[in-house]
């Protein structure tokens, strides 16, 4: 049969329409007998399709197996097609301490076929493992250059906030990138982890192959290359994991010090909302709160500042599991875009009452305080002239607080 040139989209559509075959041959790298490929092919093929033989012609044919040059010849997958899964494989996930272990295997693997080759004095099996090695450690440079893309891109998602997520939901999903891709990054480069150990262990391989065929050139060029990846991995990796962290540790510590600091303001709200001043946490200004159960901010200003500016969450508040995981319409960003879309001289509590309907008074005192924690940028102004507002079936007696100034 003469040679046929196939256009690449029937050559991807033959490797679709055989995938799971490929993926079987790329799994099992060592490759079948013809009479074992012919019963993989038997297992996987749909009844009514064509006979394993026809199958297995076809995958000569478009060149997705290839046969070996061993003493007894077996089938392979083709090297652009292992390549091309192995590159999908590696897109698919990201590392983790699996993904690792996996890299470890590996690794571990060609140091093992190294030493046979050196053991039989070997260059053809020499020549071809260095091969694989070199595939290896380019697989694994992509692999941490994708994590670092990855975290950078997540967290620049996470900074510009366009799905309005919470506080405690960024904090959440911070977290998960950072044991999802920085973590794994951290075991890579560090010497006394079990992939610094692992390639310890191939450099000096590669070292004793170098100095064993040092009268071949191709060899010892392979060699020189193989111990130059090494190195650019490890300088890579350690690259990767500074910018990644410069990106995510500041958001991350960010994320953990405002989702403490609404939980701590959370807990003392729902204790002012039902009266319970006696158990208030010791803050200075503290006992100023408990002369009146108003929506007022002008004795509270430097109490809720502590609590603002507290770095650790205090001792004396308990979170309750349902009261920390509640979510209000009115969280800082969204109170601070209300402010931003709001008019001038407008009262800002009757406007949130009116941005959303059933606000506790819990919620509007909550509001309330970032509104006066932001005034600066805002131009808030704050008067103490009582007025009263409706919430729910209750009057409430409160400050007038006002974007912009109110004189005419």
């Amino acid at each position: 049969m003469g040679f046929r040139y196939y256009k690449p989209k029937e050559r991807v559509n033959k490797l679709s329409e055989y995938f799971e075959l490929a993926d079987v041959l790329f799994h099992y790298e060592q490759g079948f007998t013809e009479p074992e490929l012919l019963e993989r092919i038997d297992a996987t093929k749909n009844s009514a399709g064509p006979d394993s033989g026809y199958i297995f012609q076809q995958l000569l044919n478009y060149r997705i197996i290839v046969e070996t040059n061993d003493y007894n010849p077996r089938f392979i997958l083709a090297l652009p097609y292992r390549e091309f899964l192995e590159y999908l494989y590696q897109e698919s996930q990201p590392v983790n301490s699996a993904i690792i272990q996996g890299y470890i295997s590996a690794l571990q693997q060609r140091i093992d076929d190294l030493k046979r080759a050196y053991e039989d004095d070997s260059t053809a099996l020499t020549l071809r493992n260095l091969n694989k090695l070199g595939r290896e450690l380019d697989n694994i440079a992509q692999k941490s250059s994708q994590n670092r893309l990855g975290v950078i891109n997540d967290v620049r998602k996470l900074k510009s906030n366009d799905e309005n997520l919470s506080y405690r939901e960024r904090l959440s999903e911070a977290n998960r990138l950072w044991d999802e891709y920085l973590e794994p990054l951290r075991e890579m480069i560090s010497p006394s982890g079990s992939f610094g150990t692992i390639m310890d262990s191939l450099k000096q391989m590669l070292e004793i192959g170098e100095a064993r065929f040092s009268g071949q050139t191709e060899l010892r060029q392979l060699f020189l290359q193989s111990r130059a990846r090494r190195a650019q991995l490890n300088e890579q990796t350690r690259h990767d994991l500074n910018e990644a962290q410069q990106e995510l540790t500041p958001l991350r510590e960010k994320l953990t010090q405002e989702s403490k600091l609404v939980d701590a303001a959370n807990v003392i709200f729902n204790q002012l909302e039902q009266g319970k001043f006696s158990e208030l946490p010791s803050f200075p200004f503290g006992r100023l709160l408990r002369r009146e159960r108003h929506i007022t901010m002008g004795g509270a200003r430097g109490f809720l500042a502590d609590i603002w500016s507290l770095q650790t969450e205090p001792d004396s508040i308990m979170l309750d599991d349902a009261m920390s995981s509640a979510q209000s319409p009115l969280e800082t960003e969204a109170v601070l875009k209300l402010l931003d879309e709001m008019p001038a001289k407008t009262n800002v509590v009757e406007y949130f009452l009116q941005a959303h309907d059933s606000l506790t008074a819990n919620e509007v005192l909550r509001a309330v305080t970032v509104v006066c924690l932001h005034q600066k940028r805002h131009n808030i102004t704050i008067t103490n002239d009582l007025q009263n507002y409706q919430l729910g079936d209750e009057t409430w007696q409160g400050i007038s607080i006002y974007k912009g100034d109110t004189d005419d």
